[in-house]
């Protein structure tokens, strides 16, 4: 089981506007809060939506974390 201070940090890669490419950053996350859970996440994929952001085809607010 992994300790829960290791999951209060997490790798995450950031979109910063039109442009420009993603850079991967190290976040600090809060604790869980009242009724919440933190799940400790080991892979995932990459919603087409975010192609569309990274194409530059919809705007978006930034900075934003991408999910790739």
């Amino acid at each position: 089981m992994t300790d829960i201070e290791e999951l209060r940090t997490t790798e995450a890669h950031v979109y910063d506007g039109p442009g420009r490419e993603l850079r991967r950053e190290q976040l600090h996350l809060q604790g869980p809060q009242t009724e919440e859970v933190l799940l400790d996440v080991v892979a995932c994929g990459v919603c087409h939506t975010d192609l569309h952001l990274l194409k530059e085809e919809i705007a978006f607010p930034h900075p934003a974390v991408a999910r790739p």
